[in-house]
């Protein structure tokens, strides 16, 4: 049976004890990592890492660097603004050419309830949030974001 719904997830300012829980608690199947580069100087999500806490779980684990966004185009920025700016780029000349991966991204999600990973609490503040609307679009899913409970201003 085809999933109706698509989550989304940030790990900023959660552990990889709180992922996990959200997820089980969602009944999400798999994640799929849409960040260029999977390394991260939190413990638990490089990629390895965060594959094992996954299989641990019972969830499986992709990675498709190729719908992230290159280092060199997120450096630097500080305001809201620039990252919406940056985003609407990545939705309209990055993201049309990428069909294959949106594709593969796109056998995916329909198989199975799943998460797009990456790294910013707020999913308007990340390129995820474009994906997931694409995805909504060509598959019509639900697309649904999990956020953090507590306030980014306060921390």
């Amino acid at each position: 049976m085809k999933p109706w719904v698509l989550y989304t997830i940030g790990y900023q300012g959660i552990s990889i004890e709180e992922l996990i829980g959200d997820l089980k608690q969602n009944n999400v199947k798999c994640i799929v990592d849409v960040r260029r580069n999977a390394i991260s100087r939190k413990q638990g999500f490089s990629k390895e890492s965060l594959r094992k806490s996954c299989q641990a779980a019972e969830i499986e684990y992709f990675h498709i660097p190729q719908l992230g966004i290159e280092s060199k185009m997120r450096r630097g920025l500080k305001a809201n603004w620039e990252y919406v700016k940056l985003l609407d780029t990545y939705e309209k000349e990055l993201l049309p050419q990428k069909e294959e991966y949106i594709n593969e991204l796109r056998r995916i999600v329909e198989s199975q309830v799943c998460a797009l990973f990456c790294f910013e609490a707020t999913p308007q503040l990340c390129h995820r949030s474009r994906l997931a609307a694409k995805l909504e679009e060509i598959s019509h899913l639900r697309i649904r974001h999990l956020e953090p409970a507590w306030d980014l201003a306060s921390t």
